[in-house]
């Protein structure tokens, strides 16, 4: 099981998950302020958020890239690239609307997104 134990990580693992704060805190079950005390380290990440996460990663379509994204180092430099008070929106391809996308990281902090049903 994945430990989700610092606000860069649960940033992380909701941007990979792909839910907007409101999205993240109705699943939860919890308030959108509550979400943003976790992601801004003003607030300690409950127990069973942890298993929420690992349960919702577990079903993730891209599961192994997803936990091993998660356990590197870069999700400090990572979650702090992502603007935290902006809603993260569902990605999908601008050619064919499919959500099966597969990112890379370049250089300088740039990622690079490809469609892997139209490879765009």
């Amino acid at each position: 099981m994945l430990r989700i134990t610092s606000s860069d990580k649960f940033i992380s693992s909701r941007f990979i998950l792909e839910y907007s704060k409101v999205e993240f805190a109705s699943l939860l079950g919890v308030s959108v302020a509550k979400i943003s005390n976790i992601e801004n380290g003003k607030s300690a990440i409950p127990p069973v958020y942890n298993y929420a996460i690992n349960y919702l990663l577990s079903e993730h379509p891209f599961k192994e890239s997803a936990i091993e994204a998660l356990c590197s180092h870069i999700t400090l430099d990572f979650a702090r690239r992502i603007d935290v008070n902006s809603k993260v929106k569902r990605l999908s391809c601008k050619r064919c609307d499919g959500r099966r996308l597969h990112v890379m990281a370049g250089m300088n902090g740039l990622y690079f997104v490809e469609c892997m049903d139209c490879k765009h």
